[in-house]
């Protein structure tokens, strides 16, 4: 009997949330279909979009199939702990292969969709919860970058955690604590995430200060501050202790490449690089989710001026979380798209909030009085600036017609229905006329909504009716075709993370760039030809010799450009 009533309340649970369940299951399979496929070529213009997953899982690699974690200058392990071991378990499991490392991803990602749909139900209830996983699941840029085996995407399973141990910490403060770990967990999978650890600290402050506001207790205002950072310091500690201090050459080695590659010089390059709005020029392939947040911004802003104590401590969070990372990532001198994929969670989440108070607008009386004065006064001056400015900076003339094109479509469909219902107005009665408001308004996100799924959705089966799959391809064949090789490159990870051949990954002013050749018993060279063949012509120049007595023994082709597989005849000092 007892059985009997457990399959009769999961049966219940089902019918009420049949909806949330089917959505899960069709972003789930969205991420699993072919799982060894190719990135679309088009998606980034950086080789570290084919390039970079093998990589991150060098040492994981190394472990399983030669029983050492380090082997060279190479060692992701230290920079990226978490997801290390993760793929070292996979690989444990099912055996090392480009599938089975990006299957830590695929469910990392799927448990973010849970934990954010958990703390969105709780917080908003679950209109917002399944509008947010709706229009994020079907993101078609988050979904191509889930099904890789990128810390980019890995990033964004702390980042829930951290928001979910955040909310939990409002009511029950040791949960902060919590947060504290899981928020620093994100600075040491990706360190340019050094944002969200303020904006998690931010948003907590303010909702401390709210709380103040309301009981007056001075513990309301430090004890949250007190149990995030404790947290955060534990961590840092821990870290500083077990990987800092031991591979601190190492860290200061890549530091310093990394800030030659990427960190602005001076204010005028970081005023530059924001000017650029990469951000937004990237949001073209999903541009609906970029524009509505685009227009939220000063309706938001205008909120927290008109009553502060009344803003949602969570949608502030992801507030600062979205245009905390805007910013610190615009500003950078080296800003692939896959930086920016862990912004998109709050792009989507702020889109789903905007759309669910569209949703639920329904028509007062309008009074002119002072608050209604300034609030005309303050987003008419807002969006004067504002959408010119979006329309001028974030994105080209051809993307924004593509967008004002069905835009102006509903709108003037929209303006129409309004205005038989205005000369309907007359014979209706306030209520009736608040509902033919509210069947308008919630028309209106129905097809802001359909038409964002149309556009994803048209990506997506663009890829999905054509996959490729060069990067398994090669690594198979250049397996069969070579015996016991040791090959170097910066794909090289990538030419044997299906085989059992041994690689080097070498990169000018990086790693293992120096006697490389004296240092390391390379047989064969894997060079991508991308960045107008900056790395066959870095060989070239650094081991003359060498290169000239190579011989080329293949030319492949992966992200629509030439990758060279050369033989080393000869080891010259």
């Amino acid at each position: 009997m007892k059985n009997n009533n457990i399959q009769i309340s999961y049966l219940l649970l089902l019918k009420k949330y049949w909806f949330v369940a089917a959505l899960f299951l069709i972003i789930t399979s969205m991420r699993l279909f072919y799982p060894g496929a190719d990135p679309p070529v088009y998606l980034e213009s950086s080789g570290g979009l084919f390039g970079d997953e093998a990589a991150h899982a060098f040492n994981a690699r190394n472990k399983v199939l030669f029983g050492h974690w380090i082997t060279d200058e190479f060692n992701p392990v230290i920079f990226n702990p978490i997801l290390t071991a993760l793929e070292y378990l996979s690989f444990s499991v099912f055996g090392v292969g480009l599938i089975q490392l990006r299957l830590v991803n695929m469910v990392s990602i799927i448990m973010s969709f849970l934990i954010l749909f958990a703390v969105l139900k709780k917080n908003s209830g679950i209109g917002i919860a399944s509008i947010s996983t709706l229009i994020l699941g079907l993101n078609y840029v988050f979904i191509m970058y889930n099904r890789l085996g990128l810390n980019d995407t890995f990033i964004v399973l702390p980042m829930t955690a951290t928001l979910f141990f955040w909310q939990k910490g409002l009511k029950q403060g040791w949960f902060l604590f919590l947060a504290g770990i899981t928020s620093f967990a994100c600075y040491i999978t990706k360190a340019s995430s050094l944002y969200f650890i303020l904006a998690a600290f931010a948003s907590l402050a303010f909702s401390a200060i709210q709380q103040y506001q309301k009981e007056k207790e001075i513990k309301n205002l430090f004890y949250p501050i007190a149990f995030y950072f404790a947290g955060v310091i534990l961590s840092y500690a821990c870290w500083y202790i077990l990987f800092y201090m031991p591979f601190k050459e190492e860290f200061t080695r890549v530091g310093e490449s990394w800030v030659r590659l990427a960190w602005p010089s001076h204010f005028g390059r970081i005023w530059k690089n924001l000017d650029s709005f990469t951000f937004a020029k990237y949001m073209a392939n999903t541009p609906v989710e970029f524009l509505i947040v685009w227009i939220y911004v000063p309706i938001f802003i205008y909120g927290i001026i008109r009553d502060w104590k009344k803003t949602d401590p969570l949608e502030l969070f992801l507030f600062f979380w979205l245009i905390g990372g805007y910013i610190a990532l615009n500003a950078l001198n080296y800003k692939p798209l896959r930086y920016f994929v862990a912004i998109i969670p709050p792009m989507c989440v702020l889109a789903s909030f905007a759309l669910c108070r569209f949703w639920n607008l329904v028509k007062k009386e309008f009074r002119f009085n002072k608050e209604s004065t300034f609030r005309i006064l303050f987003l008419s001056a807002a969006y004067i600036f504002w959408i010119p400015f979006f329309i001028k900076k974030c994105i080209g003339f051809n993307t924004i017609l593509r967008i004002i094109y069905p835009t102006i479509g509903i709108t003037v469909f929209l303006i129409l229905i309004f205005s038989i219902f205005e000369w309907m107005k007359r014979n209706a009665g306030p209520f009736r006329w608040n509902k033919i408001v509210q069947r308008c308004t919630r028309s209106a996100v129905i097809a802001i909504i359909a038409y964002s799924v149309y556009i994803n959705g048209s990506y997506y089966l663009r890829w999905f009716n054509d996959p490729k799959y060069t990067v398994i391809e090669t690594s198979r064949e250049i397996g069969s075709m070579l015996d016991h090789a040791y090959i170097a490159g910066l794909w090289s990870p990538l030419a044997t993370i299906e085989n059992r051949h041994s690689c080097l990954y070498v990169g000018n002013n990086w790693f293992n760039y120096t006697n490389t050749f004296d240092r390391f018993p390379i047989t064969h060279l894997f060079l991508w030809d991308g960045n107008n063949k900056e790395e066959l012509r870095f060989f070239q120049r650094a081991y003359p010799e060498i290169m000239e007595n190579a011989n080329l023994v293949k030319i492949f082709s992966i992200k629509a450009l030439p990758v060279r597989l050369f033989k080393i005849n000869s080891h010259l000092n």
